[in-house]
């Protein structure tokens, strides 16, 4: 099933099927929602995922998002 990022759990490791790298799904300080690159530390929001080459819309599990609990 494929949903927004913003519906992923934070600390859910996540897989662009576009990138060799893995991420975790992370909120910073004031709730805006984005990704880590576990390789590099780099933090990118979810805003600038396309800039990245990465799709704000994934596949994922049921139980891997927020709505589900």
């Amino acid at each position: 099933m494929k949903i927004h990022i913003g519906s992923i759990k934070e600390g859910t490791i996540l897989h662009f099927p576009n990138s060799v790298y893995d991420y975790m799904k992370v909120c910073d300080r004031n709730g805006v929602g984005g990704v880590v690159n576990l390789s590099t530390g780099l933090y990118i929001s979810t805003s600038d995922l396309e800039k990245e080459g990465l799709s704000q819309m994934i596949d994922c599990h049921v139980e891997e998002t927020s709505y589900n609990n």
